[in-house]
């Protein structure tokens, strides 16, 4: 049986609009002390990438792996584009895995946004949380999170939780050298535990930036708001049909008296 904090479907499709910038990525490399070829062979986001798209292909019952997790695998394929006004996508990855995890592992989520998004040339990778529980405590990933920086002694540490949404701000900064500038990680989810926005930035720049396409995405609440108005729509028509015939009973009854 599928619990409760999984909040997808299968046969979903969610598009991300992305935004990558190369050479603030560099800076970031070169600040930790890689050298120019190491940069120059390893480093690499592809900018023209406009967008990621997720089709859900499957949705297991939960259970518990190895490790004595509880989660429940999705299956999913995983697309790129470069033009997405000519919605031209390219398949890079097919029948591919990611589990969510239920609610409890904090220490599993807190290390998905400690760590941030990976991404290889093509940009950000599929092994990432764009999908997770749908009842995450919030305030409990932020203080593991806290913790992992406080233990690694960072010399700035601010983990942000807005209480209206869910998600988290991270801000660190560390006094090992006086090259390294702040990082920021940013991560909203919907109420359904699909990812909203994330954004990563070095020194105050952009290094890379995703955003849900609600064109394409709804919200299950706000397709049963839309069911509701569509019902009552319906039932005004009615009414004002039945109105007029009656209207029109009257005037023919009053026409023959």
């Amino acid at each position: 049986m599928r619990p409760k904090y999984v909040g997808i479907e299968e046969n979903q499709i969610f598009i991300w609009h992305t935004e990558y910038d190369e050479d603030t990525l560099e800076d970031y490399y070169e600040d930790q002390g890689y050298s120019n070829s190491y940069i120059d062979k390893n480093v690499e986001l592809d900018e023209d990438n406009e967008a990621i798209k997720i089709f859900i292909l499957d949705i297991d019952n939960q259970e518990r792996n190895n490790f004595g997790r509880e989660s429940v695998q999705i299956i999913y394929n995983y697309y790129i584009t470069e033009d997405i006004a000519a919605n031209d996508w390219d398949r890079v990855k097919k029948d591919e895995k990611f589990a969510i995890f239920d609610d409890d592992e904090d220490d599993i989520y807190a290390s998905f946004f400690w760590l941030g998004f990976p991404y290889d040339e093509d940009g950000l990778k599929t092994e990432l949380p764009y999908f997770i529980s749908n009842s995450m405590n919030w305030a409990d990933i932020k203080v593991v999170i806290k913790d992992y920086y406080q233990s690694l002694k960072y010399e700035k540490i601010n983990v942000l939780r807005e209480s209206r949404e869910n998600g988290i701000n991270i801000e660190i900064d560390c006094d090992i050298s006086d090259d390294f500038e702040e990082r920021e990680y940013n991560f909203k989810y919907t109420k359904n535990g699909v990812l909203w926005s994330y954004e990563f930035l070095y020194d105050g720049d952009t290094i890379i930036k995703v955003e849900l396409d609600w064109g394409v995405f709804i919200e299950y609440d706000y397709l049963v708001i839309l069911g509701i108005i569509a019902i009552i729509s319906i039932i005004i028509i009615i009414m004002v049909k039945k109105r007029e015939i009656f209207s029109r009973i009257l005037k023919k009854k009053k026409s023959n008296d």
